[in-house]
């Protein structure tokens, strides 16, 4: 069965040069899996990944995710305007195997990202590599590049 080009979660990454506990704390209260990253020898900055839980459309769950941060007060509002990178990012599974792809984003939600000043990034994972184990989605990848190159 061929599977189709469909989003599988919704995260935000934020990136801050000091510490940002308080907003973290705030999306854990809104059950979301949040927790920060000290700096370390590899990421300089402060940083977390928050993987929110995609149970609604990717449009709306934006808009959700932007109500959620537009009320932020305090110390969390502080934390968020002080962050240097704050981008939502929509990952997909996808098919090389589907000839087109189209999802959209309401200039509402596009707006309302612009306004936190965050960005937003697309994702995408081949849905024919995901079901393998690590070695066997090495080496489909290396065939599916080949077979695209036209080897």
């Amino acid at each position: 069965m061929k599977m189709k080009t469909h989003p599988i979660k919704l995260d935000l990454e934020i990136r801050s040069l000091s510490s940002f506990q308080t907003l973290v704390d705030v999306f854990n209260q809104s059950n979301e899996l949040a927790e920060m990253y000290p700096p370390d020898t590899i990421h300089k900055d402060w940083s977390t990944n928050i993987r929110f839980s995609l149970s609604c459309k990717p449009d709306e769950c934006i808009a959700h995710y932007n109500e959620l941060i537009m009320s932020l007060s305090g110390e969390a509002k502080v934390q968020w305007n002080m962050a240097y990178h704050k981008c939502f990012n929509l990952v997909y599974n996808t098919s090389i195997e589907e000839p087109a792809f189209t999802e959209t984003l309401s200039a509402l939600s596009i707006k309302k990202l612009a306004e936190l000043d965050a960005s937003f990034a697309f994702r995408l994972y081949p849905i024919e590599m995901i079901d393998h184990d690590e070695s066997q989605h090495t080496h489909n990848k290396k065939a599916n590049l080949m077979k695209l190159a036209g080897f």
